[in-house]
């Protein structure tokens, strides 16, 4: 589906605009998912334009009291990445509308009209065209003002396809400052593309319907279609080899880090919970055997 993973992602709204009311009660009727209609695109271009998506949360927050933050070569900033998973406590989520397919031909005003005039808005844009030639939605596409388009005689469910990517990319691109951020030390496995192939396969095979980056690792906080939680735990070599360093010279947990020395265990300690709020004597409770995926470089993984 995509090169990169976004940070997080969730089902969300797709809109439906069309003058025709009979099509509009076929699309409820017919497509699965969340819906909201328009029959009208005044009436659309009113609610995108006061609608402010829940995920455009800031995570990114100024560092006042950081020594650098009056220089001028310094922007200093803090990124809680616990913080987002909480985005999952809040149901407002599903409402967020990630993607619009309209009519071209509608009388008050065209799709393309009203794309054009939605251009600010971070949404992904499908349209329908019917009269319209495809060298108009050809430019159309060329231009950016749409993501795609198909004839609205040929609507199928080749469409829900089309609406699952461009909800990817949608998520892709809201968080891909917030993912440029994270790699300023490192390349995290969500820019590994053997690895995001990897994770969608098993998220598809899993029926895993939401997921939430919980850690600098690319761990995830993971909800299946049955709204069962769980976490999708990752490491790499240089954690594993970070997290040895670190507690080498404790005699007390030598056993447990010789298993991550030797790569048969990998320590997962809880979510926002670190080593050191575990007593040394109940260790060996948070360390995991793991599964390997070999991409851009090893994965160490498991599910919890």
């Amino acid at each position: 589906m995509s090169n990169i993973l976004p940070l997080f992602q969730y089902p969300t709204t797709t809109a439906w605009i069309d003058d025709d009311e009979l099509f509009l009660q076929t699309i409820n009727k017919t497509f699965q998912g969340n819906k909201k209609t328009f029959s009208n695109p005044s009436e659309c271009y009113i609610f995108l334009s006061t609608h402010r998506p829940f995920s455009g949360i800031t995570f990114l927050h100024s560092e006042y009291n950081n020594e650098s933050y009056d220089s001028l070569d310094h922007a200093p900033v803090d990124f809680d990445v616990t913080e987002v998973a909480k985005l999952y406590k809040y149901p407002a989520r599903f409402n967020e509308i990630s993607v619009l397919v309209c009519d071209n031909n509608m009388p008050e005003m065209t799709g393309l009209e009203l794309f054009g005039k939605l251009q600010e808005i971070p949404v992904k844009k499908i349209l329908l065209t019917g009269e319209m030639r495809n060298e108009e939605a050809v430019k159309a596409f060329n231009d950016g003002l749409i993501d795609r388009f198909i004839k609205k005689h040929d609507l199928n469910f080749e469409i829900l396809k089309y609406i699952k990517t461009l909800e990817r990319q949608y998520f892709c691109e809201l968080t891909k400052p917030l993912l440029l951020h994270l790699e300023a030390d490192h390349v995290l496995p969500l820019s590994d593309a053997a690895f995001v192939s990897f994770f969608d396969k098993w998220c598809k095979e899993n029926k895993i319907s939401e997921f939430y980056l919980i850690d600098k690792q690319g761990s995830f906080f993971i909800i299946n279609e049955q709204n069962e939680k769980r976490y999708f735990v990752v490491h790499t070599e240089r954690s594993l080899n970070d997290f040895s360093k670190f507690y080498a010279d404790n005699d007390e947990i030598k056993t447990d880090i010789q298993h991550v020395i030797k790569r048969d265990k990998i320590p997962f300690f809880g979510y926002k919970k670190d080593a050191w709020q575990v007593r040394h004597s109940e260790w060996n409770k948070y360390f995991h055997t793991p599964n390997i995926f070999e991409g851009r470089e090893k994965y160490y993984w498991t599910v919890l």
